[in-house]
């Protein structure tokens, strides 16, 4: 399980949004699908804010929204080490489970750390910044934090 992002396909809009390959790869599936193009510095920092809440118990649960498209990403605690993680596609009046994963708790952080400092890499060399970039940054401590703790 890996959070896709492509920095090669990244552009800066008109209106200063930033656009780029960012989604879910696992072991048999791609989510939303390979090469996905969405707003990844936007909804990294939404992902991130959602799992520091969970994490703090201020949530059950964790979603990852994606902005274009009805696809989100939602994960439980099954145990001590485990989430599950569930990827589904939105209609208006229903959802269908597209595919259902367990992940590892240490390993997704490690994945959420790893998105934490691609998208801080990819804003400095845009020379991109906006509120989202300081607290991504303090989610990146928090999350480096938490995993010398478990060690």
């Amino acid at each position: 399980m890996d959070i896709i992002i492509d920095e090669d396909t990244f552009v800066r809009g008109s209106g200063g949004n930033v656009t780029g390959v960012i989604y879910f790869s696992g072991n048999k599936f791609d989510f939303p699908e390979y090469n996905w193009s969405n707003f990844p510095i936007i909804i990294g920092f939404n992902w991130l804010n959602d799992y520091m809440n969970f994490s703090n118990s201020k949530f059950d649960t964790f979603e990852f929204c994606f902005m274009d498209g009805p696809y989100d990403v939602i994960g439980a605690t099954v145990d001590d080490n485990t989430y599950k993680l569930q990827f589904i596609r939105r209609y208006i009046d229903t959802s269908d489970l597209i595919y259902e994963e367990p992940v590892d708790k240490l390993s997704f952080e490690k994945i959420l750390l790893k998105l934490c400092r691609k998208l801080l890499r990819i804003c400095t060399k845009m020379d991109y910044s906006n509120h989202c970039i300081s607290t991504i940054r303090n989610y990146m401590n928090l999350l480096k934090q938490s995993l010398q703790s478990k060690k």
